[in-house]
């Protein structure tokens, strides 16, 4: 689950899985990385208000709110790391058949948006980023980047429309497969029902980590197909954390584990040329709800997989 109602004294508050560990800590154990001026990309989202909108005059007092924070500084949290924003400009749509608040933002800084929505808000410097989390009017999800566009200030909303306008639906985001394509409960039906891990086709992953310091992709070719890959990546990872619940995998030893207990020799496979991300943090932050199932999984149970992974994690 990306958001959760969580209980605060103040009330009930929207909080996405990214802000989780940020509420544990102190001040002084958050870095702050400040803009980085002149990186302008175009965002497209949804706004999601710490009320419910259902009417087409709430929509006008949330709009008005926006309008007021354009020039502002934005935040978002990535583990004990908050990045800054600054919002440039903004153009809203009302969305009355699902009550939700469309954006397109023109944002300078830097950001990645992948599989995953990326929520953003607006920080007030004089309080803490925790109070900022309970006291925001609402939550700016950052689910796309437009790429591929030449755009300015000036011009940027005319770029956005002619692209809606167009195609409302971006090439970049069939590259991801992902997840946010398809509802968990609905793949984890279609998983209970498979006989077997394997395809007829020859997939290539490339293995990431959100928190590399460098932008590093590990290789792997398999032919288990991309959401059950997914699903056995978390496996493991979870089956890790049990032996030590501070260990963060690697890619490289991912791709071991996986070509060692799990890959079959690919024989005469048919190849598919578009390759699949997996982003190793953002799998275990989409997956964690469901980890107790996922772990139990019987296809995925190897003997050797518990020494594996004893082997791998250091002791003590």
């Amino acid at each position: 689950m990306e958001y959760a109602v969580i209980q605060f004294n103040q009330g009930k508050r929207l909080v996405h899985a990214n802000e989780m560990e940020i509420l544990e800590l102190h001040e002084n154990e958050i870095q702050i990385l400040m803009n980085k001026r002149n990186h302008l990309k175009i965002l497209l989202g949804t706004f999601k208000p710490q009320y419910e909108v259902d009417k087409s005059d709430d929509f006008d007092s949330v709009h008005a709110l926006i309008i007021e924070v354009i020039g502002s500084e934005l935040a978002y949290i990535m583990g004990n790391q908050c990045h800054l924003l600054k919002l440039i400009d903004i153009m809203t749509t009302y969305q009355p058949n699902s009550g939700n608040i469309s954006f397109a933002a023109l944002i300078e800084g830097h950001i990645s948006v992948s599989k995953l929505s990326i929520p953003a808000f607006v920080r007030v410097n004089d309080i803490s980023l925790k109070e900022n989390i309970i006291n925001r009017f609402g939550i700016f999800s950052f689910e796309r980047e437009l790429k591929g566009y030449e755009f300015s200030n000036e011009n940027w909303k005319d770029v956005v429309l002619s692209v809606q306008d167009n195609d409302s639906d971006d090439e970049e985001v069939e590259e991801y497969w992902g997840l946010q394509l398809q509802n968990k409960r609905q793949l984890l039906n279609e998983f209970s029902q498979k006989k077997s891990l394997y395809s007829d086709t020859v997939y290539v992953y490339h293995l990431t980590h959100t928190y590399n310091i460098e932008d590093r992709k590990t290789k792997l070719f398999s032919t288990i197909e991309p959401y059950t890959m997914d699903l056995l990546i978390a496996h493991i990872q979870f089956h890790a954390s049990e032996i030590d619940m501070h260990y963060g995998m690697s890619q490289q030893e991912i791709k071991m584990i996986v070509e060692e207990l799990y890959n079959k020799p690919t024989g005469q496979n048919i190849y598919d040329h578009h390759s699949c991300e997996i982003d190793l943090y953002i799998n275990w932050e989409w997956w964690c709800a469901e980890a107790d199932e996922i772990m139990k999984m019987e296809l995925f149970k190897h003997d050797h997989l518990q020494g594996m992974l004893e082997k791998i994690i250091p002791k003590g």
